[in-house]
């Protein structure tokens, strides 16, 4: 507790290098219902695969 008064709150830092490039840079974007949701993917060749998932798992009733 160096230099800090009490009921302080810490300061959060901002990371400009990571708001800049973000967690979606090299990844592909697939627009879902009609684009109301976005999966980003790594492997552009598995677009089809996530759709067929994502259609599965829309038509699943939801459990707990």
């Amino acid at each position: 507790m160096r230099n800090e008064q009490v009921g302080q709150k810490p300061r959060i830092t901002k990371q400009p290098h990571i708001l800049l490039t973000g967690s979606t840079e090299d990844k592909y974007p697939v627009m879902m219902d009609d684009r109301k949701t976005i999966i980003f993917i790594s492997d552009k060749s598995k677009e089809n695969e996530t759709r067929l998932r994502y259609m599965m798992r829309e038509q699943q009733p939801y459990t707990k």
